[in-house]
């Protein structure tokens, strides 16, 4: 048993997580949870829910989910990892983080279950939530995937509807050497009988996702027959479906905001019957996600003052929507970058979308998985690193100048730090 929130948050960060201890804080053997799962009278069955699966867009489109059915009135959970900066980011209730007396009633309870010291950290994070979500009587529960699908802890849910975002090559040492490997794992979410709405996919990658819902007789509705379209200007996303066209602004200014507004648009339309959304309290959520579910580092502006914005474009797909979203704002030759990247991550496809920059900075940090200067300067020839002092230093002269902070979601409280640093220096 915990007797503070400091005691049982000193506790979890001692415990193997991916984002330290990447594949040796992982154990995909399913059958742990089934005991717990059991042992709690299954909250996973406490509230309906909406699963949501992706290599990339999965948290934006989980947060746009969430900040519609909060708009409408419901009581919403929301659960996505990683955190950037508080653990209990993972868990939200309308938006806002759970508190730290539920989780740690939370994690009281697990602590009584014969399994509890087997469970790994994700595990733990994920059974957090579903109490938690009893605990609070949520009328609707989005629950983020946290790697993969089939295997993934979430899994256990069964959900009103699925949703599988994209397919990319990413965390493959895990999932799968290739695309239809990586598909085979996300479409693990698949239920039967239960409808999905795909995102934009490799057409091969569609094809087995399409394949494993007509094997479970589950409905699939594509995101992309709404023709989503997206004026990077005003910052404005069109959709259109049968005679009707929607027209809101965003405040996640990405290139993709458009197809997973798209699926978000598509998850709340065939819900209608079950958890009415009137057309305003659709397009005002979708408007307004990113405050309304509290999301951060998606192309995020992070000062007032400077044209200096965070994305944690951490793999190739990423990337390469990530300089799309630069050269809305000003040309490659324009931009500063400043990244880390996990060693697992760096690929010569990748990095060279970077290599038109204006300046090219690296962070090794201090995180153990994270890659080392001399293994990207292969891809990056004219790549500086730099330690904390010096790009505080430099931040100072590049007050007027575009500055990009990318490459990994694990060093916004980093960059949060920096720039808080640069300010007051």
């Amino acid at each position: 048993m915990f007797n503070s929130y400091q005691e049982l948050m000193e506790w979890l960060d001692a415990k193997p997580q991916f984002r330290t201890d990447g594949r040796k804080a992982t154990d995909f053997r399913t059958e742990r949870l089934a005991v717990v799962l059991s042992e709690l009278r299954h909250p996973d069955r406490s509230f309906p829910s909406i699963h949501v699966a992706g290599t990339n867009g999965k948290g934006t489109t989980c947060s746009m989910i969430a900040a519609v059915y909060q708009q409408a009135g419901y009581r919403t959970g929301l659960y996505t990892s990683p955190h950037l900066v508080h653990w209990a980011e993972r868990i939200k209730l309308n938006g806002y983080e759970a508190d730290q007396a539920l989780i740690l009633r939370a994690f009281n309870e697990l602590a009584t279950t014969s399994l509890f010291d087997q469970l790994t950290y994700f595990e733990l994070a994920t059974l957090a939530a579903f109490l938690i979500f009893r605990y609070e009587g949520v009328d609707l529960a989005v629950i983020e995937t946290g790697l993969g699908g089939r295997l993934d802890a979430t899994n256990v849910i069964q959900p009103l509807i699925s949703v599988i975002t994209s397919i990319g090559l990413d965390h493959m040492e895990i999932l799968g050497p290739d695309i239809e490997s990586i598909a085979f794992e996300k479409a693990g979410i698949i239920k039967p009988e239960t409808p999905v709405v795909i995102g934009a996919l490799p057409e091969l990658a569609e094809t087995l996702i399409r394949q494993r819902a007509t094997d479970l007789n589950a409905p699939v509705y594509l995101a992309g027959e709404l023709d989503p379209m997206y004026d990077s200007i005003d910052q404005r996303i069109t959709l259109k479906q049968g005679h009707r066209t929607y027209h809101f602004t965003t405040d996640i200014p990405s290139m993709t905001s458009p197809i997973n507004a798209a699926m978000a648009f598509r998850v709340v339309d065939h819900l209608q019957s079950s958890f009415p959304v009137s057309d305003e309290d659709l397009t005002l959520g979708l408007s307004f996600a990113a405050q309304r579910s509290r999301l951060h580092g998606r192309m995020e502006k992070m000062s007032p003052n400077h044209p200096w914005y965070y994305d944690g474009a951490h793999n190739l797909d990423a990337i390469a929507v990530l300089v799309k979203n630069m050269q809305a704002l000003a040309t490659l030759a324009e931009w500063n970058v400043i990244l880390t990247m996990m060693s697992d991550k760096v690929s010569s496809s990748g990095l060279s979308e970077l290599s038109g920059v204006k300046k090219s900075i690296f962070w090794a940090g201090n995180n153990a998985r994270a890659a080392r200067p001399e293994e990207l300067i292969p891809y990056l020839p004219e790549i500086i690193p730099l330690n904390d002092e010096e790009i505080i230093d430099l931040l100072m002269t590049l007050k007027t100048e575009f500055v990009i902070f990318t490459g990994s979601f694990y060093f916004y409280n980093e960059v949060e730090r920096w720039i808080q640093s640069s300010a007051t220096a």
